[in-house]
């Protein structure tokens, strides 16, 4: 159903790629969740942590 891997630097965990798959009508009725739309707030803010700003 999902799946993590580590991408490993200098001996360390650098990045997490997490993956999953649902079948159509479940996609359907997960992306219009609370939970869903929580995640993608989530990734917006982390998005917005790493862009660098303009001076």
């Amino acid at each position: 159903m999902y799946q993590t891997e580590e991408f490993i630097s200098d001996g360390h965990p650098h990045v997490v790629r997490m993956s999953f798959e649902l079948p159509y009508l479940d996609w359907c009725r997960f992306e219009k969740s609370e939970i869903f739309q929580n995640l993608i707030a989530y990734l917006e803010e982390l998005k917005n942590q790493y862009i660098p700003t303009q001076p």
